[in-house]
Order: structure tokens, then C-alpha cells, then sequence
């Protein structure tokens, strides 16, 4: 419901996205901010899953930093 409330039609409409590293630090650096839950965090950035930020969360404090890059999907020939 929050999603909706913040992003309309659109928050609830479903969604596949990959986030770049930037992204991904900007969003744990709002969080971090602005003291916001992953849940709260995830509505103001529309990300629809916010298990994603507590990831993004885990992978920078247990210093893997190179998991916050964007992954690139190979491509089948």
C-alpha cells in the first residue's frame, strides 16, 4: 500500500529492475541519513522487494563491495 500511496498506478504494477552501484550506495547512504528502515527506504526508492536493501546492506558491511556492482547477464549465442 505504500507504494501506492507514494508512486501510484505504478507502485503497484509489477517490476524487474537491476540497480547500478551508485544507485545501490545512494539508497544504503539515504538509509543510513536519514535512520529509515529497509522497508521505508524501499517505498521512497520504489524498490518492490525490501529484503533487496537489506542484501545490498550485508554485502557492504561484510565488505564485498564488488557485489554492489551492476552483474552484466551473458548473453547466449
Amino acid at each position: 500500500m505504500s507504494h501506492y500511496r507514494l508512486h501510484g498506478i505504478d507502485g503497484l504494477r509489477p517490476k524487474r529492475s537491476t540497480y547500478s552501484a551508485q544507485f545501490k550506495l545512494q539508497v544504503l547512504s539515504h538509509q543510513d541519513r536519514e535512520q529509515l528502515s529497509s522497508r521505508q527506504v524501499a517505498v521512497i526508492y520504489d524498490i518492490r522487494n525490501p529484503n533487496q536493501v537489506v542484501v545490498w546492506r550485508r554485502n557492504l558491511d561484510q565488505g564485498h563491495c564488488g557485489l554492489l556492482r551492476m552483474r552484466k547477464r551473458s548473453v547466449p549465442r
